[in-house]
């Protein structure tokens, strides 16, 4: 593993005040189910018409509240997202909706970190949404060969921009330190759209850490993939990059995060050829 390069990345404030939050509420939405379970179904009838609007009302105020709490929002400063026209571009073309429909080169670059980190940016991606809501945040650029597929790396490079070719998240737009982009030694060029994922419980209680759930995911070819011994040896020799997930613990939560995430799962483990398999979804989406 690259020296400073952790396997867990957890945000021990968040967690703290998540479950300080969290906890008492759930607790109270227990009490309340359980009450209610306990009582004798011939005792429902007899309720009166106050009693049932409380207990409504509590149910109304918990749910609420936990919605609200998981939606929280953070807002997205210190991000630029750069749009590349080709060369006779005329000024009235130079728009968002031209530049979707065209499927030019595009890279949103998160200045929080250091250095700066820089990702692929889809049209049909969180970042997308984000400068659509907010157009102060991209600014246009000469597209100087718009038929290289590296285009965006090589100018990245350019301008000493970390480039990590994969779609960014909220949380990579968020960032504020190189905790999204660890840059190893150790990292195989050939594996550069290769990372892992581990999911670890709310509250860990394995004092060893283990992850309960984990996958591979290519990001050039959206396809994830079960972890195993043998894919694991990239991970803890720093081959790939990788960061960890808060695990809900639910049937298949892998599996469905990778689909909710445009991952397509197969539940077969991955070759060598599955990883270093490249296709053009990052780049012409």
């Amino acid at each position: 593993m690259a020296k400073g390069e952790r396997l867990l990345e957890i945000d021990w404030r968040q967690v703290v005040l998540g479950a300080a939050i969290e906890v008492p509420i759930w607790r109270l939405f227990d009490y309340l189910l359980n009450y209610t379970l306990s009582l004798p179904f011939s005792l429902f009838p007899s309720l009166s018409a106050s009693n049932l609007v409380s207990l409504g009302v509590s149910l109304v105020v918990v749910v609420v509240t936990l919605v609200a709490i998981t939606a929280r929002q953070s807002p997205i400063v210190g991000v630029a997202a750069y749009l590349f026209f080709p060369k006779g571009t005329s000024d009235q073309d130079r728009t968002l909706p031209y530049h979707k429909d065209h499927h030019f080169h595009r890279v949103i670059v998160n200045f929080k970190t250091r250095p700066p980190s820089a990702y692929y940016l889809p049209t049909k991606s969180y970042a997308w949404s984000l400068i659509e809501k907010h157009p102060e945040l991209w600014v246009s650029e000469w597209d100087e060969t718009p038929n290289d597929p590296d285009y965006v790396k090589k100018w990245c490079e350019a301008q000493k921009y970390v480039f990590a070719p994969r779609v960014a998240s909220r949380n990579d737009l968020l960032a504020t330190t190189t905790e999204m982009v660890n840059v190893g030694t150790n990292l195989d060029a050939a594996l550069e759209h290769v990372e892992w994922r581990f999911f670890f419980p709310y509250y860990p209680r394995s004092k060893n850490m283990v992850p309960p759930r984990r996958c591979i995911l290519n990001w050039s070819t959206m396809k994830a993939f079960p972890c195993d011994l043998w894919t694991m040896k990239l991970v803890v020799t720093g081959k790939i990059r990788g960061t960890s997930i808060m695990w809900i613990p639910m049937p298949h939560y892998v599996q469905r995060w990778a689909r909710s995430h445009g991952f397509e799962w197969s539940d077969r483990l991955p070759t060598m050829t599955d990883l270093l398999e490249k296709g053009s979804t990052t780049q012409t989406k």
